[in-house]
């Protein structure tokens, strides 16, 4: 469906459980989830209206027969609201403005997203995953990633920090980002924070 699809989008999330809260309103069955922890995958596409339903068929077979749970199939989504909205763009943005916003990243995620399966590679087991890449001056966890990532850090100048934290009443550390998540704030204590030079 390759030619019908003008954008796609994959990203990861995982965290604790709670069936109070759950992710996204949506509640787990039993077996989705272990030892307080779950996680889950959104995947979102724009295609064509002609291959529409066949593409959402496809996509929840494969889903299921890779052992996923999905919760009521497919779900409206709304660009402009979520990828225009202050995150993205100063508050001050008019409707024109914040739509422009939110196509950029779409399609900034999109070649993100074609980038990665353009490189997924199987392995000896039937398994899928990204590539070896052997410049491990450039890309010193052997993956390709790392260079792309540092051409997006060098050519915007991205703030970014790490956040030094040690246990409390004990000796464990542990270095995080602003966006690191399943930590119980009160179990620790902030040591330093310190910026990431590129």
């Amino acid at each position: 469906f390759g030619e019908f699809i003008k954008w796609l989008w994959v990203t990861r999330y995982g965290g604790t459980y709670d069936s109070n809260q759950p992710p996204n309103g949506h509640i787990l069955p039993e077996r989705y989830h272990a030892n307080g922890s779950h996680r889950h995958v959104f995947f979102r596409l724009s295609i064509e209206p002609d291959v529409r339903e066949e593409v959402q068929r496809e996509s929840l077979k494969l889903a299921q027969a890779a052992g996923c749970y999905t919760h009521s199939g497919w779900e409206d989504y709304d660009i402009i609201r979520d990828l225009g909205k202050d995150r993205f763009i100063h508050p001050d943005a008019n409707d024109q403005m914040r739509a422009s916003r939110a196509r950029l990243v779409v399609y900034f995620i999109d070649a993100t997203i074609r980038l990665m399966l353009d490189a997924l590679v199987e392995d000896d087991e039937g398994r899928w995953t990204v590539e070896s890449n052997s410049d491990r001056r450039q890309n010193p966890h052997g993956s390709f990633l790392e260079s792309v990532h540092h051409l997006f850090c060098n050519a915007t100048n991205v703030p970014l920090s790490v956040l030094l934290l040690q246990r409390k009443e004990s000796q464990e550390l542990k270095v995080i980002t602003h966006w690191t998540h399943g930590l119980n704030p009160e179990d620790w204590n902030l040591i330093a924070e310190m910026p990431v030079n590129y």
